[in-house]
């Protein structure tokens, strides 16, 4: 059963999303703005932030086990968060359970510019595709499905009224 699992992704977005509006967000926020994302699609798109001040692992650890939190990938095993100081973006399966995280360095150069949950029995990069949860719900209508480089492409095409579009998971399609 995949509930526990689909629980903790949530409970760990909405920690991300306050994050996203603290005060410990406000560059996030400014960068997604000048990005041309409004507050509409912000949260539409359920997008959150992961801080390195404000970590998502010891508030999990007061309801979940350390090892479940390790199977969804948010934390390692030495209790510290996998994603910090990134803009989080949830990864839903085709059924709309949020299954993982795209997560988007936004204040200084990396070479990782993005990184993906780790494969877990949820999460399987090659199998998803960003955002087709909702795009397929207008494909009766569209007749159509556009696939797109990444998730911020899929989600500023929303910003401007176009919902038929998708992103692989990095190169494993």
């Amino acid at each position: 059963n995949n509930k526990l699992y689909y629980d903790i992704l949530e409970l760990s977005l909405k920690f991300y999303q306050n994050n996203l509006f603290s005060s410990m967000g406000k560059n996030a926020i400014k960068y997604l703005l000048d990005r041309k994302f409004d507050i509409d699609t912000i949260n539409k798109f359920e997008i959150g932030l992961s801080i390195s001040r404000s970590p998502v692992t010891p508030f999990l650890l007061n309801k979940y086990e350390l090892d479940k939190l390790m199977d969804v990938g948010i934390t390692n095993s030495n209790k510290s968060d996998v994603f910090v100081d990134r803009i989080m973006i949830p990864i839903h399966d085709i059924h709309g359970n949020m299954v993982g995280y795209g997560a988007r360095i936004y204040q200084t150069n990396s070479d990782s510019k993005y990184i993906n949950t780790a494969s877990s029995k949820l999460f399987d990069k090659s199998k998803i595709l960003y955002n087709y949860h909702r795009a397929h719900q207008v494909l009766k209508k569209d007749d159509a499905i556009i696939i797109m480089e990444g998730y911020f492409d899929v989600i500023r095409a929303s910003s401007v009224g176009i919902n038929n579009f998708v992103a692989p998971m990095g190169t494993a399609l």
